[in-house]
């Protein structure tokens, strides 16, 4: 049982590196503050249809509470232009829920993870042999993690629509993310502001991942040898 245990420990930590980073970065990047920097840009693409900078700021971010809070539809549909008309029809609704639902199936599997590698340490963190797995896990889950997001940045960087659209067709239904440009979606989520949201979550997990294997390589607490990890035995 101990060395089944060993062999999973082994496999899935590193595996859960990048997943563990790059949540981490899309929960800081998902912020109000994003969208108000973004927004003010001066090369940010203006709405054609009306939205003044203002407007954006208002109904974007309380569309991304809705999301990152999971607060309830009635919030978005609640939502209304100064005509009193809804500032989002049922396909667009029905697509936020969706967003919302994977996103917090995110957040929540995140919460897990971190909750596990917390524990692990606590349990194990007097053993030189954990020790010497953690310093092979932050190694082997950063080189990973490097390679893994230079490679999706250069992707967003120079072929982000198939990209973009690849990502959807993985966790929506077919064509319920499709809009028209004049749809509120359209107009509050630009392109750019997708390209910009991706090369930078791309590039604070890129920089995490160095520390990550900067602290694995150097960092004498987990130099101690060991002939044999194994952080089981007794």
């Amino acid at each position: 049982m101990g060395r089944i245990l060993k062999k999973i420990f082994v496999f899935i930590n590193p595996l859960m590196v990048p997943f563990s980073i790059l949540m981490g970065m899309i929960l800081l990047v998902i912020q109000p503050w994003f969208l108000q920097f973004e927004y003010s840009r001066n090369n940010f693409p203006e709405d054609r249809f009306g939205f003044s900078e203002e407007d954006r700021i208002k109904y974007g971010i309380a569309s991304l509470l809705y999301i990152t809070e999971s607060y309830p539809q009635n919030f978005l549909s609640n939502l209304s232009f100064e005509s009193g008309d809804p500032i989002y029809g049922k396909r667009e609704l029905d697509h936020m829920k969706d967003v919302q639902i994977v996103f917090q199936a995110a957040k929540k599997t995140w919460t897990i993870v971190i909750i596990l590698y917390f524990l692990q340490i606590i349990l194990f963190y007097r053993k030189a042999s954990f020790q010497l797995l953690t310093r092979q896990i932050l190694i082997h889950g950063s080189l990973l993690t490097i390679f893994m997001f230079i490679l999706i940045f250069f992707v967003a960087l120079f072929a982000f629509d198939p990209f973009f659209q690849f990502f959807h067709q993985l966790f929506f239904v077919e064509n319920s993310w499709l809009f028209y440009e004049s749809d509120t979606l359209i107009r509050l989520f630009p392109e750019k502001l997708w390209v910009d949201g991706f090369l930078l979550v791309s590039i604070l997990t890129i920089i995490t991942a160095v520390i990550f294997l900067l602290i694995g390589t150097e960092f004498s607490f987990f130099k101690k040898p060991l002939r044999e990890p194994y952080p089981f035995r007794k």
